[in-house]
């Protein structure tokens, strides 16, 4: 049996074809580039890990400061499609005390991100960690979807270099999660990412003070350290009990 050629369009098709390649190949993506859009600030693809340098000091009334250091390891170990049509990244948490100690598996979180937002599942909590387009001044509730009290999430330091230790990044973004500090208490939570990197640093202070042994230096230090991006931590006179915890990348890739 032969296959019949059609021969009836046969100097149609080509051109238009060739004019519609003109049109659509010439014609502006009704997509935002990844750029504009800031997405190469949350990258996700299977074989992508990070590994993180942590310090975490724990305050307890009466009891001096514990200090623990750990080392985080990041994967992205596949992908999967939701319920509602997203891809779900999973994501499997391993920890080790020395850098000689084997990786041990600690948990297993998701991440998931759109043209709208990036978000992230830690311990079954969702967290919108951006939204997009991205830009200096944009704001979110972080906890929209989850049952956790409102938190306005700010962008500040867009597009620009962030350095630790020895460590400098180009292109990075500061997410302020949260930054209420007064004469009781102190809540502080910042994460930095770089572009095609990710999360490369993250600071936590949940602490405590007490008024009786700080009023006079406690309303100054919050005055003071609010506008740092990484301010100083707190005279541990004055703190009673809490977390503070500090998260450095030590290296990342694609395995």
């Amino acid at each position: 049996m032969k296959i019949k050629k059609n021969v009836g369009f046969g100097g149609v098709v080509p051109a238009f074809l060739a004019f519609f390649c003109l049109v659509s190949c010439n014609s502006p993506s009704p997509f935002p580039a990844t750029e504009v859009l800031g997405l190469q600030y949350f990258p996700l693809a299977v074989g992508n890990f990070s590994e993180y340098e942590v310090e975490e000091i724990v305050y307890e009334l009466s009891e001096d400061p514990q200090t623990s250091r750990f080392q985080v390891r990041e994967v992205v170990e596949s992908q999967f499609i939701n319920q509602s049509g997203d891809t779900v990244y999973q994501i499997e948490r391993f920890r080790r005390e020395f850098e000689s100690d084997p990786w041990v598996l600690d948990s297993v979180w998701s991440a998931r991100r759109d043209l709208n937002r990036a978000i992230r599942t830690e311990n079954n909590l969702s967290f919108i960690k951006l939204t997009f387009p991205l830009d200096n001044g944009s704001t979110w509730d972080g906890n929209a979807l989850n049952s956790l009290t409102t938190e306005d999430y700010l962008v500040q330091d867009f597009a620009r270099p962030f350095s630790f230790d020895s460590t400098s990044f180009p292109n990075a973004l500061r997410v302020e999660q949260n930054n209420n500090c007064n004469l009781v208490s102190l809540d502080r939570r910042v994460e930095v990412y770089a572009a095609e990197v990710g999360l490369i640093h993250s600071q936590t202070w949940q602490v405590s003070f007490d008024l009786n042994l700080c009023a006079d230096t406690l309303q100054a230090y919050c005055d003071e350290q609010a506008l740092l991006p990484l301010p100083e931590l707190p005279p541990e006179i004055c703190i009673q009990f809490g977390k503070i915890q500090t998260q450095k990348i030590l290296n990342y890739g694609s395995q």
